[in-house]
């Protein structure tokens, strides 16, 4: 069996759904970045800084980079929720590994609204002053810009955490994955607690991490089935 159409048998659907989300949002924010007016600097940009009606850099309109910034996050969020929902299929076989994972799924999918709601509020506000137009709209937007972002990375580390205990829980799966699972959760939590100090670098590293559990869990089971029904 080859490896595409094992990703394209039904019950697999989701993880194709997951890979598919992640490859458009690692491809259009890099767009997002090259078209940003002044120079995107990968290294000391945040994401957010995408989500701006007029550049940090050089204050010119960056409307491109925030349309395409909700677009990608927007999309994220869709082809995510197909994943969460395929990967609790895989712990069935006790009992408590299928309530972590249906926990897991809850707070995964839980999580997805508050993705695309980080896009949909600009950062504005750090371009204004309190002169300006909307100054305390902005304001608001900002709060809530940051709030989103708080309550996606709590809710997807939680979701991560309950499905490392279960690739530790069934002895059918490699544990490294519950211990990449971890990993990944703590490089959640500790930019949680400090994103300013760590800066955009870091929160690259977050980001990615994040998003690399989707991918090795998409391409982990489908393999693991196709390699099965091999032998």
């Amino acid at each position: 069996m080859k490896f595409k159409d094992g990703l394209m048998r039904k019950k697999n659907i989701g993880y194709l759904c997951g890979i598919i989300g992640i490859t458009q949002f690692v491809f259009l924010t890099i767009i997002a970045m090259v078209i940003y007016p002044g120079g995107y600097s990968f290294w000391n940009n945040y994401f957010s800084h995408l989500g701006t009606f007029t550049s940090l850099i050089n204050g010119e309109s960056s409307i491109g980079s925030y349309i395409i910034w909700i677009i990608t996050c927007s999309i994220t969020s869709i082809c995510l929720i197909p994943f969460w929902l395929t990967l609790r299929n895989n712990f069935l076989k006790s009992m408590i590994e299928h309530k972590i994972s249906k926990i897991g799924t809850i707070l995964g999918i839980a999580s997805l609204p508050f993705l695309a709601l980080i896009a949909l509020f600009p950062i504005e506000f750090k371009n204004m002053t309190p002169s300006s137009p909307f100054y305390n709209l902005f304001f608001i937007f900002e709060i809530l810009h940051l709030l989103s972002m708080y309550v996606f990375f709590i809710l997807f580390a939680t979701a991560i955490i309950m499905y490392s205990i279960d690739f530790f829980i069934n002895k059918d799966y490699n544990p490294i994955l519950g211990i990449y699972g971890v990993i990944v959760a703590i490089i959640i939590i500790i930019e949680i607690v400090f994103p300013v100090q760590l800066g955009a670098t870091f929160q690259k590293v977050t980001v990615y991490s994040s998003i690399s559990f989707v991918v090795v869990c998409s391409l982990y089971f489908p393999i693991r089935t196709m390699n099965l029904n091999v032998n």
